[in-house]
C-alpha cells in the first residue's frame, strides 16, 4: 500500500523538475510540499476519532506527511471493525493504536514507514526509525498522542 506515497513523490518530483518550486499535493492521507512563500506549511493531521476534526498542526516546508490508520477505510461485523491494514502474524486488522503519521522529505518512504508502524508497538518503533530521517506521531488506542524523541515540526 506505498503505491500513493510513491505517486505522490513522483509527482512532485515532476512539478521540480518542471520549474514549480512552490506546491502543495494533498493525496488523501498523503501530502508533500514544496517551497512556501511565508517558509511554511500548516499541515493539519486528521484525528482518527473525528476525521472532519484536525487533533495536530505540523509546519514545514519541503516535506512530506503520511498518515496510516484504520479509521476511514473499514467496514463493522457484529460491533467489530475490520480496516484494511493487515498484520502478517494475525491475518487480522492491526490494532496497536488509531493512527501513525510520518513526517520526513520523501513520500514513498514515508507511506511505507507510516504502514510498517502501524503494525508495531510503540517503542519498536521508536527503534525502528532510528535509521530514518524522520518524525512520527503515535495515536493511541487511549487517544494519547505520543512523538518521536526531538520531534522537529512543532
Amino acid at each position: 500500500s506505498i503505491a500513493k506515497g510513491y505517486v505522490t513523490e513522483l509527482a512532485g518530483n515532476y512539478l521540480e523538475d518542471n520549474g514549480l518550486e512552490y506546491y502543495i499535493i494533498n493525496a488523501g492521507g498523503n501530502v508533500k510540499t514544496g517551497k512556501s512563500h511565508k517558509g511554511y506549511y500548516n499541515i493539519g493531521i486528521a484525528s482518527p476519532i473525528n476525521p472532519t476534526e484536525t487533533f495536530e498542526i505540523v509546519k514545514g516546508e519541503n516535506i512530506s506527511v503520511v498518515t496510516s490508520g484504520g479509521y476511514e477505510r473499514f467496514y463493522e461485523y457484529e460491533g467489530v471493525l475490520y480496516h484494511h491494514i493487515i498484520d502478517p502474524n494475525t491475518k487480522y486488522p492491526a490494532n496497536n493504536m488509531k493512527s501513525v503519521t510520518v513526517i520526513g522529505e520523501d513520500s514513498g518512504i514515508c507511506d511505507a514507514l507510516s504502514t510498517i508502524l502501524f503494525l508495531m508497538d510503540i517503542d519498536e518503533g521508536k527503534e525502528f526509525i532510528k535509521d530514518y530521517d524522520v518524525d512520527v506521531i503515535w495515536f493511541t488506542n487511549d487517544n494519547e498522542i505520543i512523538k518521536s524523541d526531538g520531534f522537529r515540526y512543532e
